[in-house]
């Protein structure tokens, strides 16, 4: 179990690490955020599908440039593994390896990510095109902590349960 999980875990690095491997990849692909969707509705209903495009790819780049840093977070959890953790695994319900990985994870998911997201997301541009975005639908707010800096580890953990369900 333990081999199989960290094939699971290098296959999915390699797989989502990469230019593409969130944005073109159905099952990965990070959507506009809920609190978002009525913005990027009115842009599109205007034509303006150029802001919506542009700040959904950006999201997913910074995905991608922050997945290899997962790698050891899950290595870690899958050598710590005891027998009852495989067991519960093995036995019980078809996401108990999501379930295990998300409970052991979280934490260090999210102290992970957290530099490599907000290196990520300057690098690739998902502030100015979150701004872009909002100043096209004539709703610039002052800070954007709201929607990008508030994402706290269960988006961090979002983020990890994507690279888990990619794998195979």
């Amino acid at each position: 179990l333990k081999e199989a999980l960290s094939k699971g875990v290098q296959q999915a690095i390699a797989k989502l690490g990469q230019t593409n491997g969130f944005l073109a990849n159905a099952d990965a692909k990070i959507p506009m955020p809920e609190k978002l969707q009525s913005v990027e509705k009115g842009l599109r209903a205007m034509k303006q599908d150029k802001y919506a495009d542009e700040f959904v790819t950006t999201m997913n780049r910074a995905a991608e440039q922050a997945v290899p840093a997962a790698g050891s977070v899950f290595a870690d959890a899958v050598q710590k593994m005891s027998i009852a953790d495989a067991k519960t695994i093995l036995t019980g319900s078809t996401n108990a390896a999501t379930e295990y990985f998300r409970k052991v994870t979280e934490t260090n998911l999210f102290a992970r990510f957290e530099p490599i997201v907000k290196t990520a997301t300057q690098q690739s541009g998902v502030t100015s095109a979150y701004k872009a975005l909002m100043a096209k639908a004539g709703n610039l707010p002052s800070s954007t902590n709201g929607v990008l800096g508030g994402i706290g580890p269960g988006g961090f953990w979002i983020l990890g349960a994507v690279f888990l369900c990619t794998t195979g």
